[in-house]
């Protein structure tokens, strides 16, 4: 890599914010990175101000043994992730892109490129040392600093060693767009810094509902789910780059299908987060097995959440995919329950399956899906009169599927991505920006961020007590 891009470090500077962002305004994200907390860690967040920048850069560095190096090659669209949802989001892009006939080719980055490793010594110094400056000039900005910052930003600056060592002396395989569907976990924004960095245009596809503890849009383009996520990004911070608002749902939308009366006997499925109580699980089980009005229970378990049998959870079945016979959902703190009702599934919000901080996503404070109480467990909860014919203007907030089929939306963002496809940028939206700033480094970069003094200003009245009393980590936030 030549000597500018190994100079432009603003990038990396960038995502320390990012990735430090929900840990700090979410208490749920930072108790579930907390249970991956070394002690050395925690002792480093305990020290004096003045005395921890410096050391926590060292601990970083000295952490990180060897560098996963991977074998690109030369490609048009690149992806980065590895969970399901991450890829089903990749699979909806690429569908859009097929849709309006575009030549491209396409690679899935963890997935299809080989790899190999080099020790952190063979890593270019001059790299080592800007990173190393760059870590504890971030550290020196915070107020306060606890051990799932220092994880978070551990994993993040593995990852985008790792990437930018992928493509060092090898510019001419960098792909034209870099897309991730994750805009807040460190080993995603560290691939979309490192490709900023070479300035690669990215793209992100929001994957899952967001909130107020997510950092702000800061992507060549952002391709948000519904008008509600674009309305919390823009409360977060004025998004930057282009915002595309397109439905998931390219096929048939059943929203009529909620409407109606699903009968006095049901059966029940029960979605619950990746994060869930197994013992809580197994208690909602069994109160619905004992209810007489249900036929038969359930359980389809997150795509990240632990392995379960049978057994463990009360002997509900367990089941791979969405059944396409009528149910009515029982759900956790998740987005899925979006997914649920656009195929016509009656869904509940009950948030005793974990211990996120209710309502969450605000599904019950926007009139999305109504709350279930461990006492209406007993009792017929389905029959209800929530969901009725103004509840489909409320919807419409969160699926355009519901006013129209998404095709003009899906043509804008298809041609946008064509133009970057036949005509590369040379540089990303972000990266003039950052890389300029780079000159007057110190504050001068906490002014170019444009999330920054919002994060800075929360974490002295939010981060403290957020990490005294902590809830688990909401659904998504973590693939």
């Amino acid at each position: 890599m030549d000597g500018k891009r190994m100079n432009a470090p603003s990038q990396y500077f960038k995502g320390c914010y990012r990735v430090a962002t929900p840990v700090t305004l979410s208490p749920s994200f930072h108790d579930i990175v907390s249970k991956n907390v070394s002690p050395e860690m925690q002792a480093l967040a305990r020290l004096e101000k003045k005395d921890r920048a410096a050391a926590v850069s060292e601990y970083i560095f000295q952490s990180i043994k060897r560098v996963t190096v991977y074998d690109a090659v030369p490609t048009d669209v690149c992806y980065y992730g590895g969970t399901k949802n991450n890829v089903r989001e990749f699979e909806f892009l690429e569908a859009v892109l097929n849709e309006f006939y575009l030549k491209y080719s396409q690679r899935y980055f963890l997935q299809q490129f080989g790899k190999s490793g080099i020790l952190l010594k063979d890593v270019p110094a001059q790299l080592v040392k800007r990173l190393t400056m760059e870590a504890a000039q971030f550290v020196e900005t915070q107020d306060v600093l606890s051990g799932a910052h220092i994880r978070q930003l551990l994993e993040y600056t593995r990852t985008y060693l790792s990437v930018t060592m992928s493509y060092h002396r090898r510019e001419h395989l960098l792909p034209k767009i870099a897309v991730v569907a994750n805009d807040h976990s460190p080993w995603q924004v560290a691939f979309a810094a490192a490709m900023e960095t070479n300035t690669v245009p990215v793209v992100y596809v929001q994957h899952a509902e967001v909130s107020p503890a997510f950092p702000a849009l800061d992507f060549t383009a952002s391709v948000l789910r519904n008008a509600a996520s674009h309305a919390t990004y823009k409360a977060i911070a004025p998004p930057r780059g282009h915002v595309f608002v397109v439905s998931r749902n390219l096929g048939e939308v059943r929203y009529a299908d909620v409407v109606r009366d699903p009968g006095p006997m049901a059966t029940i499925g029960i979605f619950p987060t990746s994060h869930f109580e197994t013992t809580a699980l197994s208690r909602v089980v069994e109160q619905l097995r004992q209810n007489p009005s249900v036929e038969e229970v359930f359980v389809k378990l997150h795509p990240n959440g632990a392995p379960l049998t049978s057994e463990e959870i009360g002997g509900a079945q367990l089941v791979e995919s969405v059944p396409d016979t009528p149910f009515v959902a029982l759900v956790g703190n998740s987005s899925v329950v979006l997914e649920l009702l656009a195929r016509g599934v009656p869904s509940f919000l009950h948030f005793e399956l974990d211990e996120i901080t209710p309502d969450y996503y605000g599904f019950v404070r926007d009139g999305i899906a109504p709350r279930v109480l461990p006492a209406d467990l007993s009792a017929q909860f389905w029959q209800t009169d929530f969901y009725g014919s103004s509840w489909l203007q409320r919807i419409a907030r969160f699926d355009p599927a519901v006013l129209d089929d998404g095709k003009e939306s899906r043509r804008e963002l298809a041609a946008f991505l064509g133009d970057l496809i036949r005509n590369p940028q040379g540089k990303s939206f972000s990266s003039r920006k950052y890389v300029q700033a780079m000159k007057q480094f110190g504050e001068t970069i906490l002014a170019a961020l444009p999330y920054s003094k919002r994060t800075k200003e929360a974490w002295l009245s939010a981060a403290a007590p957020a990490a005294k009393k902590a809830a688990p980590l909401p659904n998504g936030a973590e693939d």
